[in-house]
């Protein structure tokens, strides 16, 4: 490690040790802790906030070191100080939802670092499941009421209007497709689609009308941004997602007032259209489906699948975790005609300034494309069996969409949103990067809660009933006792 890494790793534990303290003993600087844990963690990626310890910056992988962030230490902390000093009744202990599952998955990756073809490169991105984990816990731990959901809120419209920003200051400096703090602009593509239902679901909410104003003025905003990044899939997306929400969330029966609220949103998006039309029919006449995915002519995303593919025929359980770029540099890429650079061949570190110079393949453009030739076949299988708990856990809450408590209300947000970073992972990777990766996992801690709270009210209801309720894992196992009362 160089003297920066030791400077950073210590920086990090003095504010650790801060952090816990104040929030043990300040319940409203542990509110601040928790709102900074949400805001920041779209700045996860920049310099000021993550450092990558053992690293190689010139790695084309997912990870390219032991990353840790300032997220990491307060999500600690909020941990930490819920379990030591809780705002209300200690909850019994409790495991979140999904959380056995996704660990089942953590082991799995484990198995895969052992026999990856580089396990320097899969420890680097094996560390990231534990990161995910505790962000997870944290939030589920902190989460309660109605009131830490307007943090979580509040948190993502900050985050919104600083990608907002950096947008419109890149679009007004030349940038073609912004990208805000983040790496490219399918990467805020992605973001959006993942944060922007939470926001939509929430000003659909009960919450006060000044709050629900300017929560669904965040939305407004991140709706012109995200058609800022030009993001083919993106754009499609993000429209699927909110209409969803919208749908969801208020009753079908046709009134004055929604006839005039629709009137002016199509308005207000015709007219965003017209005004990047030009922009738009340059963007989606680039590249036809059959170039995309079909012809074998650069690095398109038919050609990850290819690459995939011929990684589990040699070896079902795949080359490990974050090795793609480097099995795929060193043999599958020649194998259909593509020259890579192999990473073998590194004696000395190349200067960052070389590095575009150099040839290594990049990640598959697609997270389920690269899961397998990562995973193999049972990693990619396990990895759909979570993503379905996800999508489980916040479906439950649809059948009561017309509930506009906060509680209710945002479960839909969560689940809508995990349908926009699914979606868009199919032609991305970027599911895996520090600002996504962090963000929907605490989403995911937040719904945890939720399901959990929800079952707490249904055993509140049962007892009074003469039924008990146990909980193991995010679910319901009723037993009637009636019987046995009388």
């Amino acid at each position: 490690m160089e003297t920066k890494h030791y400077i950073a790793l210590i920086g990090l534990l003095a504010m650790g040790c801060a952090t816990t303290l104040i929030t043990i003993f300040s319940q409203r600087l542990r509110d601040f802790v928790f709102f900074a844990m949400v805001a920041l963690a779209v700045l996860a990626e920049r310099g000021s906030f993550d450092v990558n310890f053992l690293g190689e910056y010139w790695y084309r992988g997912t990870s390219r070191g032991l990353g840790i962030s300032v997220i990491d230490v307060l999500a600690l902390s909020v941990f930490i100080a819920s379990q030591l000093s809780p705002r209300y009744e200690r909850r019994p202990w409790f495991i979140p939802a999904s959380f056995l599952l996704y660990s089942a998955y953590f082991a799995y990756c484990i198995f895969s670092a052992t026999r990856a073809l580089e396990w320097t490169y899969a420890i680097w991105e094996l560390v990231n499941i534990p990161r995910a984990m505790l962000i997870m816990v944290a939030t589920a731990s902190f989460v309660r009421t109605s009131r830490e959901l307007k943090l979580i809120v509040l948190g993502i419209c900050v985050a919104v209007l600083i990608q907002a920003v950096y947008a419109v200051k890149q679009r007004l400096t030349g940038m073609f497709r912004p990208a805000g703090t983040l790496d490219h602009a399918n990467s805020l593509s992605m973001y959006l689609c993942l944060v922007s239902p939470v926001l939509l679901a929430a000003g659909l909410s009960n919450w006060s009308k000044l709050l629900r104003w300017f929560v669904l003025g965040c939305t407004a905003v991140a709706s012109v941004t995200v058609l800022m990044t030009l993001s083919r899939a993106g754009l499609p997306i993000f429209a699927f997602v909110m209409f969803g929400t919208a749908t969801m969330c208020i009753t079908w029966k046709i009134t004055r007032r929604k006839i005039v609220v629709a009137a002016v949103v199509s308005l207000a998006v015709t007219v965003l259209l017209a005004k990047s039309w030009d922009m738009l029919v340059i963007r989606f006449g680039s590249a036809t489906i059959k170039e995309e995915f079909v012809d074998i002519e650069g690095e398109n995303r038919g050609i990850y699948w290819r690459w995939a593919k011929m990684i589990v025929d040699d070896d079902p359980f795949g080359v490990g975790l974050n090795n793609w770029s480097y099995a795929v540099s060193k043999t599958y890429g020649a194998r259909v005609g593509f020259w890579y650079e192999d990473y073998d061949d590194i004696k000395v570190a190349p200067e960052k300034a070389d590095i575009p110079s150099h040839r290594y393949a990049p990640p598959a453009h697609a997270l389920a494309a690269l899961t397998l030739g990562e995973l193999g076949v049972p990693g990619l299988i396990l990895f759909l069996i979570v993503w379905f708990r996800w999508f489980q856990m916040g479906a439950t809450f649809l059948w009561r969409r017309l509930n506009r408590d906060p509680m209710h209300r945002l479960a839909i947000g969560f689940l809508f949103g995990t349908g926009g970073i699914f979606l868009q992972s199919v032609t991305e990777w970027t599911y895996r990067q520090p600002t996504m990766f962090l963000t929907f996992h605490l989403m995911m801690g937040a719904l945890a809660s939720l399901v959990y709270e929800r079952q707490l009210a249904r055993k509140n209801r049962a007892d009074d009933g003469g039924e008990k309720i146990f909980h193991i894992a995010g679910v319901d196992v009723g037993v009637s006792l009636m019987g046995a009362r009388k």
